[in-house]
């Protein structure tokens, strides 16, 4: 019995792509959304990424499903291992990456430079700086 709808290729090709949009999204999504409801609360980028986190999900999910169902046979017992190699090995440190490169700027107390005790350096003159080094 022949199968209905698309070819093969076709379908895997969409599958793939809706593999990389669902990775991409996923991450941004996850990376974003974390960052800004750990550090400033719900704010208009939190609502925005956990959108693109459960669209990113969705096509991750149904990307995976492509292209488990494109795959013939005995093949399809690899998707749960490549699944778990493209969780740890892609989506784990983008996710990663983007919550430390998104994350929103924190308070600013009412402390200045001057009020840190620290050591001034203090220079006299006539004196000169001693090489380490020969």
């Amino acid at each position: 019995m022949a199968r209905s709808g698309p070819p093969v290729a076709l379908r895997a090709g969409r599958g793939g792509a809706a593999l990389v949009l669902g990775i991409a999204g996923t991450a941004a999504g996850a990376g974003v959304a974390s960052a800004h409801l750990a550090k400033a609360d719900l704010d208009a980028a939190a609502v925005v990424a956990a959108v693109v986190l459960v669209t990113g999900v969705s096509l991750l999910a149904w990307g995976a499903a492509a292209l488990v169902r494109a795959t013939p046979g005995w093949w399809r017992l690899l998707a749960m291992p490549m699944a778990m190699a493209v969780l740890w090995f892609v989506l784990l440190p983008l996710t990663v990456a983007v919550n430390a490169t998104s994350r929103p700027p924190g308070p600013l107390g009412p402390a200045t430079p001057d009020d840190v005790p620290y050591l001034r350096p203090q220079f006299r003159p006539g004196r000169t700086a001693r090489r380490h080094w020969r």
